[in-house]
């Protein structure tokens, strides 16, 4: 990062910085560059991607981050780079088959944080009393298990795959990820129940934009409504269309000649 970088903002973290060894995170919003690399990755792209794509964002290396507070500072950019343009999220209506549009002013979504007291490791003892050493989630942890899911099941793994290597990618134990799972795929360390209570204990966790928002549905005579659509900032959310610009923004046009700025005199 180039030292004459001119950063806009100081940013507080839903974490209170609790998981990290550094104490500040500073920002700028997205430059066309970055805007353009995110429009060509937005249908295809992953955290891995989108982490490299807005690093010239940051004062440190976003892929440190809890899932949380990245999921915070992708909104703060969203909402700095364009201000005026709200997020929309489109759902549908498992009652009626409508398929509605929200738009959703980023300045009023509430924000989760950590308990004051948070510190890492975590330690979470099961009912059957096994207790097991975990820390939070970050960005590069998603980066390597999607890396490794993909070596060991070759594109062909379930969710409870990944939920298991997720798991093993915060436990606070010797060795590699690849040791980690296969000791929790053989049973010896925590049963079916003990994983479940510890993914139940580290859900209580979660910090950051809230994930879900609640809509009524607009179809005439439906009226349902909806109190778990979930809310992600993924690139294809990072940046708006080019639809939602003209609708949201507005810009002015005028014809004619130059007009002079009062300097000119």
């Amino acid at each position: 990062m180039s030292e004459n970088t001119q950063w806009e903002a100081r940013l507080d973290l839903p974490s209170h910085f609790a998981p990290y060894d550094f104490d500040e995170v500073q920002m700028r919003s997205m430059s066309v560059g970055v805007v353009k690399q995110v429009r060509a990755y937005a249908n295809g792209g992953t955290n891995k991607h989108l982490a490299e794509i807005v690093r010239p964002c940051y004062s440190i290396d976003p892929a440190q981050l809890t899932l949380g507070d990245f999921w915070y500072t992708l909104a703060w950019l969203r909402l700095n780079t364009f201000s005026n343009v709200p997020l929309v999220v489109e759902w549908e209506c498992p009652v009626c088959g409508h398929k509605n549009t929200e738009s959703l002013d980023l300045q009023g979504i509430p924000i989760d944080e950590l308990p004051d007291d948070f510190q890492e490791p975590i330690y979470i003892t099961t009912s059957r009393g096994v207790e097991f050493p975990v820390r939070l989630y970050r960005v590069r942890d998603e980066i390597a298990t999607e890396k490794y899911l993909e070596r060991k099941y070759k594109g062909e793994y379930t969710a409870a795959d990944e939920q298991l290597v997720d798991l093993a990618a915060v436990w606070v134990h010797d060795g590699t990820l690849a040791d980690k799972h296969a000791a929790l795929e053989s049973g010896d360390v925590l049963s079916p129940q003990d994983i479940e209570e510890v993914r139940a204990a580290l859900a209580t966790l979660r910090h950051g934009p809230r994930a879900t928002m609640t809509s009524t549905c607009k179809e005439r005579d439906c009226g349902y409504t909806a109190d778990a659509i979930p809310v992600r900032f993924q690139l294809q959310r990072l940046v708006p269309s080019p639809e939602e610009i003209r609708r949201f923004a507005a810009p002015a046009i005028r014809f004619g000649a130059v007009r002079e700025s009062a300097s000119d005199g």
